[in-house]
């Protein structure tokens, strides 16, 4: 299994905001599921880069933030074709410890 660490992000609809955090190496993510909200979330891209593998994209991958760990997988990915740099990654819930 993968573990990630992530920090929560407040939502915003500031492209601005978005591309600096993109510029940072930074990665805008959503993990979503039943019975819970949608969770937004930044994650470092260094940590994340193995994922454009695609053997890597249907494992199992615990997102850790402050205490609480996330059990997910993938569910979609949308990369820049010009750059092959992954913009942002929709995680769906599994379980939740």
């Amino acid at each position: 299994m993968l573990i990630l660490c992530a920090e929560i992000r407040n939502i915003c609809k500031n492209k601005r905001l978005n591309k600096k955090l993109r510029v940072s190496n930074k990665i805008l993510a959503v993990i979503y599921g039943k019975n819970i909200l949608p969770i937004n979330i930044i994650i470092e891209y260094k940590d994340i880069n193995f994922l454009k593998e695609k053997d890597n994209l249907n494992k199992e991958i615990c997102i850790k933030i402050n205490e609480l760990c996330f059990l997910s997988k993938i569910k979609d990915i949308q990369i820049n074709l010009i750059k092959n740099k992954i913009l942002h990654i929709d995680f769906y819930l599994l379980n939740k410890y």
